[in-house]
């Protein structure tokens, strides 16, 4: 992996210097990472479409000004052809998808997380404290990561029985990264779970503040108790009388 690093401050020495550094923005691909059985659920004429496209890297886009940081997902849509053959008074065309958005706010004055997410098509901000996540740290294991010598954090996931490992960059002395602001002294470079891989390709310094936009005032802001309510109601059946007086019962349905 290649980083292509454009500094204002081309040596970060120390950490004054680095303080100095008002804006970072950093570049990141995620890498999804499928077992061989879930390919084996999909139809065989879908089977090779679907995974060239679910293993296409998606790009994060991480701006962090020392105040507050947000990481954006770029928009990325998804075209899966239909089997069915078109006929004179029929077409299919398929299947469209969009896939999820990551949008997610940091407050370094509030060390509070916002994130956006939606249920029924509506937007919502859900809102927690800073990650308090107990990590380990192995000073005998490094990675080299472009011109970077990185340091390993990590912990055990009881939920998914897996490790979760963190690459970070110490001389970039931000705690950011992906999964947001931690107690992980450095730059997060590359993140790794057996689930997925994220990795930055490219890291920008900026020697004038960058702008963050504010949280919008429009969208409701639900508390993480209040979000996993609203999200149970989501899910459940919904019926309704169209306007053909036709009843339609809706549920939600999640692909794993």
């Amino acid at each position: 992996m290649n980083i292509k690093t454009i500094a204002a401050i081309l040596t970060i020495a120390s950490q004054s210097l680095l303080n100095a550094q008002v804006s970072v923005k950093v570049t990141y691909e995620q890498q999804n990472i499928y077992p061989d059985n879930y390919w084996e659920k999909i139809p065989q004429d879908f089977r090779e479409n679907t995974k060239k496209q679910l293993t296409q890297p998606i790009t994060l886009n991480l701006v962090n000004n020392g105040e507050a940081s947000l990481i954006v997902s770029e928009t990325k849509k998804l075209n899966f052809p239909s089997m069915q053959e078109n006929n004179p008074d029929e077409r299919n065309l398929g299947i469209n998808m969009k896939l999820a958005e990551v949008w997610t706010h940091n407050d370094f004055n509030t060390n509070t997380t916002t994130k956006k997410v939606k249920l029924d098509n509506k937007s919502y901000y859900r809102q927690s404290p800073f990650d308090n996540t107990i990590y380990e740290f192995d000073p005998t294991v490094t990675k080299k990561i472009d011109s970077y010598q990185c340091n390993l954090a990590y912990y055990v996931s009881k939920k998914s029985n897996d490790t979760i490992k963190y690459w970070y960059a110490k001389e970039i002395a931000i705690a950011d990264g992906p999964y947001g602001p931690s107690s992980i002294p450095g730059l997060i470079l590359r993140y790794e779970n057996k689930y997925r891989v994220i990795y930055a390709t490219k890291i920008e310094y900026a020697d004038s503040k960058l702008e963050i936009k504010p949280l919008d005032n429009k969208i409701p802001i639900l508390s993480n108790d209040e979000y996993l309510q609203a999200k149970a109601e989501s899910r459940k059946p919904k019926n309704y009388v169209d306007e053909d007086g036709k009843r339609i019962v809706k549920n939600s349905v999640i692909i794993k």
